[in-house]
């Protein structure tokens, strides 16, 4: 690539907890990755310095898709030594194992029973947080040769480190320590509770995304290096330390799926060719492969904003000329929404030609509960509004009949909701009273209107509220 040419990319929308955008651009075998919504001017130059990246830069660079590791290469710049200019790069995304693991254990349990060295008066036995013949490093070495072996210019630093006693600031109760040098002859490792303390100071900072790309994560869900001190024999040789739900850098079992965030010390060679791209301030890097594109370079993909289209474009390396083709998307539901969790819309634009690639964009699905309106359900005893009289000024007296005690059983109370409309679209308001109740006095009304009210019955089970339907509306005039 020679010259200034003024290309687009798409970039990373960071910390947005809704749809991200995945557009690849394939050069060869290898991928390089844009996420995000929206199209910026990049300047490349094949000749640019590599001493130019400095922390809080990020960087595209490595591949995606290769068997046993899902996620995406998209690295933030921590660190940058003085002394040799490499660079210490740490993880974007969550990285997974093959899409049908559950999770990726950091150790198996030891069925010997032998205690794990240092640990012996704990009474447990298992190879629980050691890191030399864990499964986690070997995850990490294989990361290393499935994903950024074939980088151009790329060298991984071994790195020795030591982790001592180190007590969280987020949570003085929490002590992780290692005495030991536990990442010899290693290169891909994870940070370091003191690191992560150190280089992600704001609980924001540790954010990172799913390896799909759909979703933001949460702050707690990527492993740390440093061990846990296990008091629970269930959690022995399961996991790492890692950040709370809160951000915090805390002792705890990782629950999700595959939250694993590797970090290596990455040295470029002065020709290795890079691309920049600005974008609000942010300084974003793609590092090209050691193969050149055959054909066209710059591919990218755009949406449309309601996902029914998707845009590719890409330039040809020799003429210049920029081609592009506009397709309609197929959306299914792959994920169906539940009570409790939101589900997924995929949309896939499928291009007709060899240059480029089918494109998948997941959508959220909210939830269906809605605490407010609660889940209908039928088998619950109905209630229905006996009188309801404005006697006072801007006050509305509602009675109902007494539930009996078998309905009483099968309830946890009763609702009233009063608007003033009789379709209760508009600011309608729910009140509750007690399954022994029998009425309920609405207060600080609007004089001279005319208002409805109703009732239902309600109940509460696995922090789910159900409801009967709601009785026949009765209007009442307030005085």
């Amino acid at each position: 690539m020679s010259g200034r040419n003024k290309i687009k990319w798409m970039n990373l929308v960071l910390r947005l907890p809704v749809v991200m955008l995945l557009c690849i651009a394939l050069l060869a075998e290898t991928a390089i990755f844009c996420i995000g919504a929206f199209a910026v001017e990049a300047e490349t130059d094949a000749g640019a310095d590599v001493s130019l990246i400095s922390a809080g830069d990020h960087i595209y660079m490595g591949k995606r898709g290769t068997p046993g590791y899902t996620g995406l290469p998209y690295w933030r710049v921590l660190d940058r030594d003085p002394d040799d200019g490499s660079l210490y790069l740490m993880s974007e995304y969550l990285w997974t194992g093959n899409s049908t693991d559950d999770f990726i254990q950091f150790n198996e349990i030891d069925e010997e029973g032998v205690p794990m060295e240092g640990y012996e008066d704990l009474g447990y036995k298992s190879k629980g947080s050691a890191w030399q013949g864990s499964m986690a490093q070997s995850w990490c070495r294989g990361f290393e040769e499935a994903v950024l072996s074939d980088v151009n210019g790329l060298t991984i630093k071994e790195i020795t480190k030591t982790d001592g006693e180190f007590t969280s600031p987020d949570d003085k109760d929490v002590t992780f320590a290692r005495v030991r040098n536990i990442l010899e002859n290693d290169r891909v490792f994870f940070l370091s509770a003191e690191e992560a303390v150190h280089y992600m100071p704001s609980k924001e900072e540790r954010f990172s995304y799913l390896h799909d790309g759909s979703s933001i994560g949460e702050r707690c869900d990527y492993w740390l290096r440093s061990p846990r001190l296990y008091t629970f024999s269930e959690c022995v040789g399961k996991v790492l330390a890692y950040g709370n739900e809160k951000g915090a850098v805390a002792r705890q079992v990782v629950s999700s799926l595959g939250a694993v965030r590797p970090v290596f010390w990455a040295k470029l060679s002065s020709d290795t060719r890079i691309t920049k791209c600005v974008h609000d301030g942010q300084t974003v890097w793609t590092v090209d492969p050691q193969e050149e594109a055959e054909g066209y370079r710059d591919i990218s993909y755009v949406w449309s904003a309601d996902n029914s289209s998707c845009t590719a474009s890409a330039v040809c390396q020799k003429c210049g000329k920029t081609i592009r083709e506009t397709v309609q998307a197929s959306s299914a539901v792959t994920i169906p929404a539940t009570i409790l969790e939101d589900g997924i819309r995929t949309y896939t634009a499928t291009f007709h030609g060899e240059m480029f690639m089918t494109q998948e964009k997941k959508v959220s699905i909210p939830k269906t509960y809605d605490h407010l309106a609660g889940v209908q359900d039928n088998r619950l005893p109905k209630a229905a509004v006996k009188r309801a009289a404005g006697k006072r000024k801007k006050t509305i007296t509602v009675t109902w009949k007494k539930l009996s005690k078998s309905k009483k059983k099968k309830v946890s109370g009763i609702e009233v909701q009063y608007a003033q409309d009789s379709k209760f679209r508009n600011n309608a308001v729910i009140k509750k009273a007690g399954k022994s109740k029998t009425s309920m006095t609405l207060k600080k009304l609007k004089s001279k209107k005319k208002y409805w009210v109703r009732i239902r019955t309600y109940k509460i089970k696995g922090g789910i509220k159900y409801v009967s339907r709601w009785s026949r509306a009765r209007a009442v005039r307030v005085k």
